[in-house]
C-alpha cells in the first residue's frame, strides 16, 4: 500500500518557531511514499522554497478560508492508496512509525481512521480535561473521493462511508498552545469571529483557544505502552468472554470534569463486536461507564463513546473512553463497560468476562487552574 502525507499551509515556515516546519517535513518524508504540500497563495514567506527541499510535489492553491477546497484537493493531488492529512503546527507522537502505517493500511474493512489529538502546553504536558480531550479527527483515509462527504462549515469534519476505527495511543500533538503566545491566539480568534462568523464554527472558539480563562488540568506525556489495533489477543490463557482492561486512568479527578480513559477490549467470545459504519450499518454498541457505588446524586447519564472498531473473536483493540467525574467529592470506583441496545451492559451478559474497576479520588474544583511543572501525573 502506498501512503501519501498531505499538508496545506500558509506561512508555515515563519508562523511557528524556527526550523519546526522543516523538521515536520523531514519526519513526514521518512514516513510517506509521497509527500504533498499545498501552499496558500497569500503566503508571504519562503514556505514554498522550504517545502521544495523535501518533495517535488509542492503546489500553490487559492486562499481557502473555510478549508473545504483544501480538503478536496487532497484527493486531487495525492496518488497514494491512503492519505494522512496533517497540519503545520501538529507533530506526530513517537508511536507513529512506518510499520504502524503499514499495519493500519492493511486492514481491509476499514475506510478511515479517527485519530486523537493532544493539545500540548509544553514539550511534555498536555491539557487533559474537556474540551481539549476527546477530540478525534478522520486524518487517515482511503484515497477514494466518492466515499467522502466534505464539510460545509468551518472546522467541521469530513464524513466517510464505510467502517471506521478509532485509535488510542497514536496521537497527533497539537502545538498551537505551546508554540503561540496568548496574543497570537487572540488575533487568530478575532480573524475567525470577524471573517467567518456567518458560516458557523461548531464549537466554543473562545474557550478552546483561550484555555487559560477556563478550568483545565494537565498531564505528562507517556507513550510507553504499545497500542493494540484490532490484533490477535496476546494473552494465551485469556478466559472466555469479553474483557475490559483499564490501561491508563488518572488517580484523581475533579468534580464534573471530563477525562480520557485508555482501555483494552479483549474479545475472547464467539461473536464479533462491530462499530457503526456510516451510511452502511447501524451500530448497536457503545462504550460507557458506571461509578460505584451508584448514587442518586449522579443524576447525569454516562457519556456514550462510539464503539471503536471491529473486534473479531480472539482479537483485542485499545480505545479511549470519555468519562465525566461525579458531582460530589469522595472516593469512588470507576468501571468501564460496553453498552448494547436497550441499555444492557455487556458485563452482565452471558459472555461478559472481567471488567476492570479503578479507585478514583474525586476532588473539589480548585481555582485558578495551574500548569503543573515537573514529572507528575
Amino acid at each position: 500500500m502506498k501512503l501519501s502525507i498531505y499538508i496545506a499551509t500558509r506561512n508555515g515556515s515563519s508562523r511557528n518557531p524556527p526550523a519546526t516546519f522543516a523538521n515536520l517535513l523531514q519526519q513526514f518524508k521518512e514516513l510517506a511514499d509521497e509527500l504533498v504540500v499545498l501552499v496558500d497563495d497569500t503566503s508571504t514567506d519562503d514556505t514554498f522554497e522550504v517545502a521544495k527541499r523535501f518533495t517535488k510535489h509542492v503546489y500553490f492553491f487559492v486562499h481557502d478560508p473555510l478549508f473545504i477546497e483544501m480538503l478536496r484537493q487532497s484527493f486531487y493531488r495525492c496518488t497514494g492508496d491512503w492519505i494522512f492529512i496533517a497540519e503545520d503546527d501538529d507533530k506526530l507522537s513517537s508511536r507513529w512509525t512506518r510499520a504502524v502505517f503499514e499495519k493500519l493500511m492493511k486492514m481491509r474493512s476499514v475506510t478511515h481512521y479517527w485519530v486523537p489529538t493532544r493539545y500540548l502546553v509544553s514539550e511534555d504536558r498536555y491539557l487533559s480535561t474537556a474540551p481539549y480531550i476527546g477530540h478525534f479527527s478522520a486524518l487517515l483515509y482511503r484515497n477514494i473521493e466518492s466515499i467522502a462527504v466534505l464539510p460545509s462549515k468551518l472546522h467541521q469534519q469530513i464524513a466517510f462511508a464505510g467502517e471506521p476505527a478509532y485509535l488510542a495511543g497514536l496521537y497527533t500533538d497539537a502545538m498551537n498552545f505551546a508554540w503561540h503566545s496568548r496574543e497570537a491566539r487572540e488575533a487568530k480568534l478575532r480573524t475567525y469571529d470577524e471573517a467567518y462568523d456567518e458560516w458557523g464554527t461548531g464549537f466554543d472558539q473562545t474557550r478552546f483557544y483561550l484555555y487559560e480563562d477556563y478550568y483545565f488540568e494537565t498531564r505528562r506525556i507517556d507513550d510507553s505502552t504499545e497500542p493494540a489495533v484490532m490484533e490477535p489477543v496476546r494473552e494465551s490463557n485469556a478466559a472466555f468472554g469479553i474483557h475490559m482492561r483499564i490501561l491508563d486512568v488518572p488517580a484523581k479527578m475533579t468534580i464534573r470534569q471530563t477525562y480520557w480513559i485508555t482501555v483494552r477490549i479483549v474479545n475472547n467470545s464467539h461473536r464479533a463486536l462491530l462499530p457503526q459504519s456510516e451510511f452502511v450499518r447501524w451500530g448497536s454498541l457503545a462504550l460507557g461507564y458506571t461509578w460505584l457505588p451508584e448514587s442518586e446524586k449522579d443524576s447525569e447519564p454516562c457519556i456514550r463513546t462510539p464503539f471503536p472498531a471491529k473486534i473479531l473473536p480472539g482479537h483485542q483493540h485499545d480505545a479511549l473512553v470519555r468519562v465525566k467525574a461525579p458531582p460530589t467529592a469522595g472516593k469512588r470506583r470507576l468501571q468501564i463497560d460496553i453498552l448494547e441496545e436497550n441499555n444492557v451492559w455487556v458485563s452482565q451478559a452471558e459472555d461478559g468476562g472481567s471488567f476492570d474497576a479503578s479507585e478514583i479520588e474525586v476532588q473539589e474544583l480548585v481555582w485558578p487552574p495551574q500548569i503543573v511543572a515537573g514529572s507528575g501525573p
